[in-house]
């Protein structure tokens, strides 16, 4: 396998340079930066190490916000002036 930088394999997979460099040092492989090449096999390593669900990370929920319910008026009568006029006649 090809050597990658730490930075593109960043960019791939939507992790910060310095989570990555910390899962590095973790394994063992210290006196990177983000400029560092690493092998493909640890690469690998790391995409698997991302792509598994955290325990931390809540998942993402994927529910619709819930609709608002429009705020009903008052009900007006259609031509008020007429009905108040029959009102006042009787």
């Amino acid at each position: 396998m090809s050597k990658m930088r730490i930075y593109e394999l960043s960019k791939e997979i939507n992790v910060s340079n310095k989570d990555i460099l910390k899962e590095l040092e973790k394994m063992g492989i210290t006196g990177k930066t983000h400029s560092s090449n690493i092998d493909g096999d640890t690469a690998d390593r790391i995409r698997k190490i991302f792509s598994k669900p955290s325990r931390e990370e809540k998942p993402q929920k994927t529910e619709k916000p819930a609709e608002k319910k429009k705020k009903e008026l008052p009900r007006i009568p259609e031509k008020p002036v007429e009905e108040a006029k029959k009102k006042a006649e009787e």
